[in-house]
């Protein structure tokens, strides 16, 4: 019987002629070349783009088959486009319309690509349960398939840890956000939540009857959740702080528009996205290290000298702790105020449900107002529940994978395959919710317990590994909404469709709404 040839070593003895080696190492420079130039030039090389578009996209098929265990059939889904495929422009900022075209073309569970990562998207409460009944197993994405950029801003956060260094710092950063904790907040909440309200009558944009839900609220809870991190604030640390926010909201835009950012490669050109990365790191280092010096003195069982106790103690390095306390302020400011904001914009475009909730409301005592904004089965939860059920923050959820192979819809997903949950899907398109499944209509929620709700509801993850941060953020709405309604009547200033800020990644309205003062 012939022997068979060694084609390893013919290949790797082959490619040591400097006849066939040149070549090759040439071929391999000119390609790599055209793919910068059209990372560099994107209007330039259109056409260079669609053509590695295509090749890739039949690679990444070949790379990462998902089949039908009956039929054969590869999962459907767009096709990979270079260089950022789905993502993060089309999943996030355009989420709510691709979420409906998506899950119309290819059915209820589909790929995407956010980079050159698949992801397979999951639209229906039934394929939740298989696949976030041990969340707490799961490994969240590298870098939430957000590509180099976002490594450097958030790739080492607690939200994207797995494993026992989630177990570590989730045992550090959990306690100031915990229910309890929360509970006892809400006195000082309060505090901060009427100073605001004083300060925009007296000089913002209440003087005139008028309240933008973003732009005016937004950095209420920022600095609620900012004296958890660090004790109290001095006026000049809410200066700086309040100073980084615009600079770390435009690096979240180069995250999001991808491109060169996307690839390690491009830590070595000098980009103004570079510039500013390297400016705010320095700034936010500064600012931490002097908060964690004040903190020790004054505030010793903040998070933040918790945080630097550990980096000194070699558990925690100081950049999990810059990027952690980056999470729960800056990255959570987008989130929750998305939370907070629509909630002004329904109230305002429902009068007979704000009368209701103004109903309930002015029927507390001062005494009685902290156990009603802890207390969920209220019409004011149920209010921001189903402001939370029809816009929700992300259109697709963060990517996770879960340990072993699951079947979705008898497609066979290889363990370590990234899933991202619809939350349109689920939220407004499911029959679960007919039959006026886009109707403000906070009632429902009074009738449903969190059983009901199961996996036919996302808004702070699901199974055991939820948001951390969930019971802070529900009292820091409620006791912002009580406040409001309590004292001001909302009325829409525009008909029609509400407008939604077009370059944001999470979903936060652009208009203002009327406040009228309560007599």
């Amino acid at each position: 019987m012939p022997s068979v040839p060694n084609m390893g070593f013919s290949i790797q003895h082959g490619l040591t002629k400097p006849e066939i080696l040149y070549p090759f190492l040439f071929g391999i420079f000119a390609v790599a070349s055209l793919c910068i130039a059209t990372l560099l030039f994107p209007a330039s090389f259109s056409a260079a783009s669609r053509v590695i578009s295509w090749v890739l996209s039949i690679y990444l098929e070949l790379k990462n088959p998902i089949r039908h265990t009956e039929t054969g059939r590869n999962i459907p889904g767009p096709s990979y486009v270079w260089p950022n495929g789905q993502g993060d422009i089309e999943k996030y900022v355009q989420g709510r319309s691709r979420s409906e075209q998506w899950q119309r073309k290819y059915g209820n569970v589909y790929r995407i690509w956010a980079g050159m990562t698949p992801e397979v998207v999951l639209t229906r409460p039934e394929q939740l349960h298989a696949i976030f009944k041990d969340s707490d197993k799961h490994t969240k994405a590298t870098n939430s398939d957000s590509g180099y950029f976002m490594s450097r801003i958030l790739g080492q956060c607690l939200g994207l840890m797995a494993g026992p260094r989630w177990k570590l710092l989730k045992g550090i950063a959990a306690p100031p956000f915990m229910h309890p904790t929360a509970v006892r907040s809400i006195g000082r909440i309060q505090e901060h939540v009427r100073a605001h309200f004083h300060d925009l009558e007296t000089n913002g944009n209440l003087r005139e009857g008028r309240i933008h839900p973003v732009q005016d609220l937004k950095m209420l809870p920022f600095f609620i959740v900012a004296e958890a991190n660090y004790g109290s604030l001095t006026p000049a640390m809410k200066s700086e702080l309040d100073s980084l926010a615009p600079a770390r909201e435009n690096l979240m835009k180069f995250v999001l528009f991808g491109g060169l950012a996307r690839f390690n490669i491009s830590r070595f050109f000098p980009t103004e996205a570079n510039r500013q990365l390297r400016r705010f790191r320095s700034q936010w280092r500064a600012f931490n290290r002097a908060a964690y010096e004040r903190a020790r003195e004054k505030h010793p069982s903040a998070m933040v000298v918790q945080m630097y106790d550990a980096v000194h103690k070699g558990v925690l390095t100081e950049e999990q702790v810059a990027q952690t306390m980056d999470e729960t302020l800056y990255a959570n400011l987008d989130v929750t105020t998305g939370g907070l904001s629509w909630n002004l914009v329904f109230l305002a475009a429902n009068p007979a449900c704000q009368a209701r909730l103004h109903e309930e409301i002015s029927a507390l005592t001062p005494a009685e107002e902290e156990g009603y904004i802890s207390r969920n089965g209220t019409y004011l939860a149920a209010c921001v529940l189903e402001s939370s059920r029809l816009r929700p923050a992300l259109p697709f959820t963060i990517p996770q994978s879960a340990p072993t192979e699951r079947v979705v819809d008898g497609y066979r997903i290889p363990a370590g395959t990234n899933y991202v949950v619809d939350t349109w899907g689920l939220n407004v398109r499911d029959e679960f919710w007919a039959p006026d499944n886009s109707t403000y209509r906070p009632e429902r929620f009074l009738n449903s317990s969190n059983t009901d709700l199961r996996y036919h509801f996302w808004r702070f993850g699901f199974g055991p590994r939820q948001c951390i941060g969930r019971y802070t953020a529900d009292v820091v709405i409620r006791a912002i909404l009580l406040h409001l309604v309590k004292h001001y009547e909302l009325q829409m200033l525009e008909e029609g469709d509400f407008t939604q800020d077009p370059e944001c990644w999470i979903t936060h309205p652009d208009l203002q709404v009327k406040c009228v003062r309560r007599t």
